[in-house]
């Protein structure tokens, strides 16, 4: 690797270490606020797993990158958070999924939506008051959604088998 690609790779390095830093301390502040109320929502937590395995992705793929991407990361804050904005939002996109049982199975997080908290809320509040009675289905969840951002052809892939369905619950997708 030439010395310039090196010296520009640890100029990313440290951006994204920096950028990361400050997710981590914004989270952090929100965890402890939340914590006082004795409550800890779940969408937050799963959409900071998502953006924390892109960055994670992210930094693996630095020696790979060309200069041109290398150059944006440097120069570029909007460039730097692309793919943890994107690994957010599709954490978000597969907690639904798994919400709303379109994926199942003993490998996925199961939830309950007989909750108390799920029948005070009113409209789509319901969708976030969603509680799971087992630790083990929480550590599932993030466990996916830290893999959704780290890997964000998993979700799309996920979507585009379900677009290539004809609409017809237990359909197989057309070849």
């Amino acid at each position: 690797m030439a010395a310039a690609k090196v010296e520009t790779v640890k100029a990313v390095s440290n951006k994204l270490f920096f950028s990361l830093t400050l997710l981590i301390v914004a989270i952090s502040g929100l965890f402890i606020r939340l914590g006082m109320t004795a409550t800890i929502e779940t969408l937050p937590t799963v959409l900071l797993f998502g953006a924390l395995g892109a960055f994670v992705s992210l930094q693996r793929r630095l020696k790979s990158l060309s200069e041109e991407d290398l150059l944006l990361l440097r120069e570029s804050i909007t460039y730097t958070w692309l793919a943890p904005l994107a690994g957010a939002m599709l954490a978000g996109v597969l907690y639904l999924v798994f919400v709303g049982q379109v994926l199942t199975g003993p490998l996925f997080p199961e939830f309950n939506s007989d909750s108390d908290a799920v029948e005070k809320a009113v409209g789509l509040a319901k969708l976030f008051q969603i509680e799971s009675a087992s630790p083990v289905d929480y550590a599932k969840l993030l466990f996916w959604s830290f893999l959704a951002g780290f890997s964000e052809s998993f979700v799309t892939d996920i979507l585009g088998r379900f677009e290539k369905q004809d609409g017809k619950p237990g359909s197989q997708a057309k070849d």
